[in-house]
C-alpha cells in the first residue's frame, strides 16, 4: 500500500493516519488533517463521556450498609441479590434515586439516593 493511502483501519486508529499524513507524499491537506484530528477527538470524547447519560426513578429501594460500604437494591431484585451480602441489615426507603446508565447495554453506576426531589437526585450525579 502506498505512503499516505488510506484503509478502513484509519478510521479506527486515527493516530496512524495522523502519522501517515505527515510523511511528504502524504495527500492530506493541513486542513483535512485538523479536521479529521478533531474528528476522532470528539469521537473519543463520547466514548468516554458521552454514553453514559443520567437515570433518575422515584420508587422504593433497599439501602444496606456493607464492609464496602453504602448497597442500594431496587425491591425487584432484592430478593435474589440481598442473600450476596451476608449479614446486612436492610431499610427499605422511597424516594429519588439516580445513576448513570448506558441505555443499550448493561453498563450502570450504583444507585445514589435517596433523594427528596429528581432534581437533587440527578444534581447528586455530578459529585459522583
Amino acid at each position: 500500500m502506498a505512503v499516505g493511502s488510506t484503509t478502513f483501519l484509519d478510521g479506527l486508529f486515527p493516530e496512524f493516519v495522523t502519522r501517515k499524513s505527515l510523511c511528504s507524499h502524504s495527500p492530506f491537506t493541513t486542513e483535512k488533517l485538523q479536521t479529521m484530528t478533531a474528528t476522532a477527538e470528539k469521537q473519543e470524547t463520547d466514548l468516554t463521556n458521552g454514553h453514559m447519560l443520567p437515570q433518575a426513578i422515584h420508587g422504593t429501594m433497599y439501602v444496606g450498609e456493607t464492609n464496602e460500604g453504602t448497597v442500594i437494591l431496587e425491591e425487584e431484585i432484592f430478593g435474589l441479590e440481598s442473600k450476596h451480602y451476608g449479614n446486612v441489615s436492610w431499610e427499605k426507603t422511597s424516594g429519588w434515586f439516580a445513576r448513570w446508565s448506558a441505555p443499550g447495554y448493561l453498563d450502570a453506576t450504583e444507585w445514589m439516593g435517596p433523594y427528596d426531589t429528581e432534581e437533587e437526585a440527578i444534581a447528586a450525579l455530578d459529585d459522583m
